[in-house]
């Protein structure tokens, strides 16, 4: 009795801060939402006292190591969302390591190094893991090779290159891979991963990959992150790492068969290097956003993508002869074409043809650069 009045009172709090809370069919509580809430360490002592919890959410809070403390107890958790949670460091992660039911960990934007890695590896049963935006480096990745179950990995953002990229290799189960993004540190500095043509020989031997994500946003050598720039009232940033993918690199892909979906924006390919992606028979979702290389020379290899479900040709310079080549394309369903020198004339005939598929021409929005530490206060 005084259990279930403990945990109505929980429940109370939590929704009266504009949290949810899942029960299950036995009326025990499994999942704790407390995204973009005011919570802060005291929140989670009540929460350590629902012993049935599977899956918390605590992103964008002001939960610290302490809180995370509490979770010591939780051995059923499986899933754990700390995005954007500024207070979280390595200690954190030290609490960590005894919760070995954890499956999906998210730490995307916290304050954890390559020593919350160590920690970390000792999750062995882990599926997910985001570790992007955060102060990883090519030493951290290292400790992966303790993750064999690891299935969803993301490392945009950080300070890494080819050098810790080798340990992918040893993860048999992985199936999707994202290195999407750059981060705004604090020194004027902007970190985004290192790849070019070379770090493709290591990814092209993942052959399990259904899902690859290579637009980092920021050429490498870039001065500044051009598309990406500063904010107003901010200052422009040196950038460490950026990509260099080429015809060459693109080709070496060809050995990922089971490739569903791929994201090559911003990167340095031309409308040739596009007849590699011939080899991979099972692509439905491709962006090619912001690849200048590609034209109109580039319709009859994407016209010959007869599963592609969803393209984005963004910020290229395509125009009509490539949209009359794709209204060919039976599965496709969504198509951006902002900032192309597609006609209304063009627009209108696909529409005719395709009156299903969603077509999106208007101005796509300016990236930002995420997580600026000023931003976040």
């Amino acid at each position: 009795m005084l259990l279930a009045i403990a945990l109505s009172g929980l429940i109370a709090s939590i929704e009266a801060q504009g949290g949810e809370v899942v029960r299950d069919q036995k009326g025990e509580i499994v999942e704790i939402s407390l995204a973009r809430t005011w919570a802060t360490d005291a929140d989670i002592e009540q929460i350590a006292s629902a012993k049935s919890l599977k899956r918390l959410d605590l992103s964008l809070t002001y939960v610290s190591d302490r809180g995370i403390e509490r979770l010591k107890g939780l051995d059923r958790l499986e899933e754990l969302n700390l995005y954007a949670a500024e207070f979280i460091t390595d200690a954190a992660m030290a609490f960590l390591r005894g919760n070995r039911q954890l499956k999906t960990l998210n730490l995307r934007g916290t304050d954890v190094t390559d020593t919350s890695l160590a920690y970390v590896a000792e999750l062995t049963n882990l599926r997910s893991l985001d570790i992007s935006f955060t102060q990883i480096t090519d030493v951290g990745l290292e400790h992966l090779v303790s993750l064999p179950q690891l299935e969803a990995l993301n490392l945009g953002g950080d300070k890494i290159s080819g050098v810790g990229l080798h340990v992918l290799k040893l993860l048999p189960k992985l199936r999707k891979l994202s290195f999407y993004g750059i981060q705004r540190r604090n020194a004027g500095w902007c970190w985004a991963p290192v790849l070019t043509d070379l770090e493709m020989d290591t990814i092209s031997l993942l052959a399990g990959l259904e899902d690859l994500n290579l637009g980092s946003g920021v050429a490498l050598g870039a001065p500044r992150p051009g598309d990406l720039g500063p904010a107003d009232g901010e200052a422009e940033c040196r950038i460490a790492g950026g990509t260099r993918i080429t015809d060459f690199g693109l080709a070496k892909l060809a050995t990922l068969k089971k490739l569903r979906q791929l994201d090559l924006s911003g990167s340095a390919i031309t409308a040739s290097g596009l007849k590699t992606l011939a080899n991979l028979p099972d692509l439905q979702r491709l962006s090619l956003w912001n690849v200048k290389g590609i034209d109109d020379s580039a319709a009859p290899h994407l016209a010959a993508l007869g599963n592609l479900t969803s393209l984005d040709l963004s910020n290229t310079p395509v125009g009509d002869e490539t949209l009359a080549r794709l209204a060919k394309l039976s599965n496709l369903r969504r198509l951006y074409l902002s900032e192309t020198k597609v006609t209304p004339e063009g627009l209108a005939a696909f529409r005719k043809q395709r009156p299903a598929s969603v077509v999106s021409g208007g101005a796509r929005p300016a990236p930002r650069v995420p997580l600026s530490p000023e931003s976040r206060k």
